[in-house]
């Protein structure tokens, strides 16, 4: 048996996934405490979901990184209003 087997690394599909609802949550820390610090946070979380996003469009996972990108759309604009 395969003593790896449940420690498998997430997919970039994953990755984006799991980096746009970190960023989900910095947007909603920021709105409810919009201090410079957070804000910052937010945007930070933002750029590296963004990233992620790519990489999981690149790797072929479309479906995936098309419903984390609509999320990180949303989070985007929310935070353009601060």
């Amino acid at each position: 048996m395969d003593s790896k087997q449940g420690s498998k690394a997430p997919s970039k599909a994953e990755q984006a996934l799991n980096s746009v609802e970190a960023a989900h949550h910095a947007v909603q820390q920021a709105e409810e405490h919009p201090t410079d610090h957070m804000i910052g946070q937010a945007e930070r979380s933002i750029r590296h979901a963004r990233a992620a996003v790519d990489q999981s469009h690149i790797t072929g996972s479309d479906e995936a990184a098309d419903r984390a990108e609509a999320q990180l759309a949303k989070d985007r604009e929310r935070m353009e209003g601060k």
